[in-house]
C-alpha cells in the first residue's frame, strides 16, 4: 500500500509546490492576523521559559490543534486514561532485549487506540473544551506517534488552563473553522491532504550551536510534521522536501520500497536560502 504519491496520473511535482504556495498566501499570511489575541496572549504567558518566535510558528500550532481536533477526538471516545501507565511501558521499551516481543502487543494495543466503537462518535461535537483537550493530548501521548506535537500541546493546555471557559471555547472554535475551510479550499484547488544516521542523534546536539544552522527534512509527510517540531524545539531552523511517495517497511509497507524526491525542489531550497 502506497500510502501517497506525489507523481500519480503523471502530474507535474512542482504543481504540488506551486499549489503550497498559494495555501500559504491565502492561510497563513491571510489568516494569520486574524489569530492575533490568542497568539499574543499565548506569547505573554510563555517569554519567561521560551525564546518567542515568529507569529506565523504559532498559528501554525493553533491550527495543529484544529487539524487533531477534527482528526482525532473520537478516537478519545472509548479511550482509558489510565491504562495510559500500560502504553508508556510498553513504548519506552521498545528498544530493549524483548523489542520483539514488545511489538507485538504494542500492535494489539494501539489497533485498540485507533478503533472507534461507539458509533455515535462519527458526528463531530459542536464545541470543545479543556477537558477535551486533556483526554486528545493523552490519547496522542498514548500512541507515541505524536512525540514532539504533545510537547507543544502540553505547553498550550496549560495556558489555556489559565483562561476562561468562553475564551477556551472561542479558542478551539476558531481552529476548527481553519481546519474545515483549508479541507474546502482542498476540494477546489484538486489536492490531497548534514544528513544524520538516525533522529536520535539530533537530541545530542548543542542547542545554543543550533541557532544559525538551517536543516533540510527529507521524509514522509506524517514524519516531517514531528521532525519538524522537534527540529524547532532544537534551535534549528528546518525546511522539507517531502519524499515522492513512502517506501518504509517499519511503518507502512510489508516490504521496503525505494523512494525518490524531487530534485529540483532541494535544489532550490539549497540555492535560495
Amino acid at each position: 500500500m502506497i500510502t501517497y504519491n506525489l507523481n500519480i496520473d503523471g502530474q507535474n511535482y512542482e504543481d504540488y509546490y506551486s499549489t503550497l504556495k498559494r495555501l500559504k498566501k491565502m492561510i497563513i499570511d491571510k489568516d494569520c492576523n486574524k489569530s492575533k489575541k490568542y497568539i499574543d496572549d499565548f506569547k505573554i504567558y510563555i517569554k519567561n521559559f521560551e525564546e518567542l518566535k515568529d507569529d506565523k510558528y504559532y498559528f501554525i500550532e493553533i491550527i495543529l490543534i484544529g487539524v487533531l481536533f477534527y482528526e482525532y477526538i473520537d478516537y478519545t471516545l472509548n479511550f482509558k486514561p489510565y491504562l495510559s501507565f500500560v502504553y508508556n511501558f510498553l513504548n519506552k521499551n521498545r528498544n530493549s532485549k524483548f523489542k520483539s516481543q514488545i511489538d507485538i502487543i504494542r500492535g494489539k494495543v494501539n489497533t485498540s487506540l485507533y478503533t472507534i466503537k461507539n458509533s455515535k462518535s462519527n458526528s463531530k461535537a459542536t464545541s470543545y473544551n479543556i477537558d477535551d483537550f486533556c483526554k486528545l493530548i493523552k490519547w496522542l501521548d498514548a500512541t507515541y506517534d505524536f512525540k514532539d506535537e504533545v510537547i507543544r500541546l502540553k505547553i498550550w493546555y496549560k495556558f489555556l488552563k489559565t483562561k476562561s471557559t468562553n475564551y477556551i471555547s472561542f479558542f478551539f472554535d476558531f481552529a476548527l473553522n481553519h481546519v474545515k475551510y483549508m479541507k474546502k479550499l482542498g476540494k477546489k484547488y484538486n489536492f490531497k491532504v548534514y544528513i544524520i544516521e538516525h533522529e536520535t542523534t539530533l537530541s545530542s546536539l548543542d542547542i545554543n550551536k543550533n541557532k544559525n544552522i538551517g536543516i533540510i527534512g527529507i521524509a514522509c509527510i506524517p514524519n516531517l510534521i514531528s521532525g519538524g517540531f522537534k527540529a524547532l524545539r532544537l534551535g534549528f531552523i528546518p525546511q522539507c522536501v517531502v519524499l515522492d511517495y513512502c517506501g518504509c517497511s517499519n511503518h507502512w509497507l510489508y516490504k521496503k520500497h525505494m523512494t525518490k524526491i524531487n530534485e529540483n525542489r532541494l535544489l532550490y531550497i539549497i540555492l535560495n536560502n
